[in-house]
C-alpha cells in the first residue's frame, strides 16, 4: 500500500512540474495606441433606398492587418471585427452624415494575449468630394483593450459615388465593401 501511496505521489509531484498556471495564458488589458489597415464588408438589411422602409440593420465584418503601435499596440499583429448599428430610418440619406451608433468588437492577435476591445462610433463623415465612397467614423474604446482610447477609422470602398447614387434611386444599396483603409487607437 505505501508503494502505491508513494508512486501516486510522485506521478502528482512530476504533473505539477508542468503544469501551467491558468494565469499564464489569460488575455491582459491592452494600453498604448494603434493603427492597422483595415479591409472589410457592411451588410444592409432592408436595403437603403430613396423611401423610408423603417430602420435598417448594418452588420460589419472587418480584417485588420499591418498594426503598428506603442505598448501593448506594438505587439499586435493583426485582428478582426464584428459589429452592428442601426440606422433611424432605410433612406440613403442616413450615410449622408452626422452619427452612428455602430459598435464593433475588435478581437486582437499578436505576440501578446489582448483582451477584445468593445468600440463605439458615434460619428460619421462621407467624403462626398472622392470618386469613390469613402467614410470617416470616430468615437471610443468603451471597454476592454485600449478602455477610453478615442478611435478614428477611414474606409475606402471601391463603389464609384454616382453607381451609389443610382443604386438609391433603383433597387437600393444592400451593402458595400470595403476595400482599403486605417484604423487608429489612441
Amino acid at each position: 500500500m505505501r508503494k502505491i501511496l508513494a508512486t501516486a505521489a510522485m506521478a502528482t509531484l512530476a504533473i505539477g512540474a508542468f503544469a501551467v498556471p491558468a494565469s499564464a495564458g489569460a488575455p491582459v488589458s491592452g494600453t498604448g495606441t494603434s493603427t492597422c489597415n483595415i479591409t472589410g464588408a457592411a451588410k444592409i438589411k432592408p436595403a437603403l433606398t430613396g423611401t423610408d422602409h423603417g430602420p435598417a440593420a448594418i452588420s460589419v465584418k472587418a480584417t485588420l492587418d499591418s498594426c503598428t503601435g506603442t505598448g501593448d499596440g506594438a505587439t499586435i499583429g493583426t485582428g478582426s471585427a464584428k459589429g452592428l448599428s442601426t440606422t433611424a430610418d432605410s433612406t440613403c440619406t442616413g450615410l449622408a452624415g452626422g452619427t452612428t451608433n455602430l459598435e464593433l468588437v475588435v478581437k486582437w492577435k499578436g505576440g501578446k494575449k489582448l483582451l477584445s476591445s468593445d468600440v463605439q462610433y458615434s460619428t460619421l463623415a462621407p467624403d462626398l468630394t472622392k470618386a469613390t465612397l469613402e467614410f470617416t467614423l470616430g468615437g471610443t474604446v468603451h471597454s476592454g483593450s485600449f478602455s477610453g482610447s478615442s478611435v478614428s477609422t477611414h474606409a475606402v470602398t471601391p463603389t464609384a459615388l454616382a453607381d451609389f447614387v443610382t443604386a438609391c434611386a433603383g433597387k437600393g444599396v444592400k451593402g458595400f465593401t470595403i476595400a482599403s483603409g486605417t484604423s487608429s487607437i489612441g
